[in-house]
């Protein structure tokens, strides 16, 4: 049976992403999670916003990688995750969410 999970929200204090472009990147530990891993054997799904009432007016923030990547040990699994600032206001703080789908 198919498992859907969402895993979030995980909030940056980005200091700040510059505007018109500019990048954070930042990763994510999965191997606290539930067993199994959530980031081992599955497909997933990064958005990125940022926090609403920080800026005033709209924030255009994209994510423009993710990565998996294992670790030393058997469970660990990370996410790589690159988010970039396409709106022209800096921004302080983003807020993340993973959706996970586990067959």
């Amino acid at each position: 049976m198919t498992t859907v999970h969402l895993d979030g929200p995980f909030v940056f204090n980005t200091t700040p992403i510059a505007p018109n472009g500019g990048t954070f990147y930042f990763w994510i530990d999965g191997s606290d999670g539930a067993p199994p891993p959530p980031y081992k054997d599955c497909t997933l799904t990064v958005t990125a916003h940022g926090l609403s009432g920080l800026v005033s007016g709209p924030q255009f923030i994209e994510v423009v990688q993710t990565a998996t990547r294992a670790g030393p040990g058997f469970s660990d699994h990370f996410l790589d995750i690159v988010v970039r600032n396409n709106g022209p206001r800096p921004c302080p703080y983003i807020k993340v969410f993973v959706s996970i789908v586990t067959p």
